[in-house]
C-alpha cells in the first residue's frame, strides 16, 4: 500500500470518517480529500506524527512504511529469520521482517527490503544500490537514475538506522523513500515476464533464481509497436492532407461561383436580344449614291 491507501485503511479499519480525521488533524475536508491520492500524499506526511497520537495501536513502521502487521497487538514475539539469512553478503539490519502471510507464496529472497524497490530487487535478482543494473530493469538513462537511486538508498538507511534503534516513534526520520515513476513501472512490467527457470524449478529459500526475466519477444513487439505508431502517424498526416485538399477545393468552386454571378451582374444586356438579327446585304444590291 502506498501512504495514502494506507490512511484510507486506516480509517475503514477504525471506521471514521475522512470528515472526521481531517478535523482532528485540523485540516479542511476537502484538501485533505485531495490529499488521498497519489500525487498529493506527500502532504500528509508531516501529519503522520498527530496521527499515531489518534490511533495509538497502529504501529509507526506499518503507517510510516507500509511494514506488517498494522497494529501493535498483531506483532509477533520475534520474527525467525529465514534458513541462511545469516550467512547472506547483505546486513541483517538491512532486512525488513517478513510479513508471515507472504511466506510461501513467493520464495523470498533474504535480506531484500520491504519497500516498493526491495520487491522488485527481490523478483529480478538486480541491485537496488546500482543504477546500471536498474538501467535495464527500468529502461531509464543512467544519469537519470543515478540521483534517483541515491535519494532511494539514503532514505531506506535512515528507515533502517530507526528500526536497528527500537522504531521509537519520537526518533521518526523525517525523510520519505522517493516513489518510482509510473513510466519506469510500465516499462518493467511490459518487459519482463515469468522465468521459466523459476516456473519449473522454484527457487528455495537461499536460491537466487530470479523470478522474472527480460520478455524474450519485447525487443520485436516493441520494434512493431514502433512501426504501427509510424504507420498511425503517417495515415493522420494523409487524413489531415485529404481534409485540407477537399477544404481548398470546396474554397476554389465557391469563389468560382462567386465571380460568375458578378461577371452576369456587370455584363450589359443584349439589344437585339428577342429580334431577329438582319441578313447582311446582297452583293448586288444598291449602293448608296445610286439610283
Amino acid at each position: 500500500m502506498e501512504l495514502y491507501e494506507r490512511i484510507r485503511y486506516l480509517t475503514e479499519k477504525k471506521e471514521v470518517s475522512f470528515a472526521k480525521l481531517a478535523r482532528d488533524l485540523g485540516i479542511p475536508h476537502q484538501t485533505f480529500h485531495q490529499w488521498l491520492k497519489p500525487g498529493s500524499q506527500r502532504n500528509i506526511w508531516e501529519h503522520l506524527p498527530k496521527i499515531m497520537e489518534l490511533f495509538p495501536d497502529v504501529r509507526p513502521a506499518w503507517l510510516y512504511m507500509g511494514e506488517l502487521p498494522v497494529f501493535r497487538q498483531d506483532m509477533p514475539g520475534q520474527t525467525p529469520p529465514l534458513k541462511g539469512e545469516g550467512t547472506s553478503d547483505r546486513t541483517e539490519t538491512s532486512s525488513a521482517p517478513i510479513p508471515t502471510e507472504m511466506r510461501g507464496k513467493l520464495r523470498l529472497h533474504p535480506g531484500y527490503h520491504y519497500d516498493p524497490l526491495g520487491r522488485i530487487e527481490m523478483l529480478t535478482n538486480v541491485r537496488g544500490s546500482s543504477a546500471a543494473e536498474l538501467q535495464a530493469v527500468f529502461g531509464v538513462d543512467l544519469k537519470e537514475l543515478k540521483p534517483f537511486v541515491a535519494r532511494y538508498y539514503n532514505a531506506r538507511q535512515a528507515w533502517d538506522a530507526w528500526r536497528a534503534a527500537g522504531s521509537r516513534e519520537e526518533d521518526v526520520p523525517d525523510v520519505e523513500l522517493p516513489q518510482i515513476p509510473e513510466d519506469w513501472l510500465d516499462y518493467f512490467w511490459r518487459h519482463y515476464g515469468p522465468s521459466p527457470q523459476w516456473v519449473l524449478y522454484g527457487g528455495g529459500e537461499n536460491s537466487w533464481s530470479a523470478l522474472v526475466r527480460p520478455h524474450p519477444g519485447m525487443a520485436e513487439t516493441e520494434r512493431l509497436r514502433g512501426e504501427l505508431s509510424a504507420i498511425k502517424e503517417e495515415a493522420q498526416r494523409l487524413r489531415d492532407e485529404a481534409d485540407r485538399l477537399r477544404q481548398a477545393l470546396a474554397d476554389a468552386r465557391e469563389k468560382n461561383a462567386r465571380l460568375e454571378a458578378t461577371l452576369e451582374e456587370r455584363t450589359p444586356p443584349d439589344k437585339n436580344e428577342g429580334n431577329r438579327v438582319p441578313s447582311p446585304p446582297a452583293a448586288n444590291s444598291m449602293r448608296p449614291g445610286k439610283k
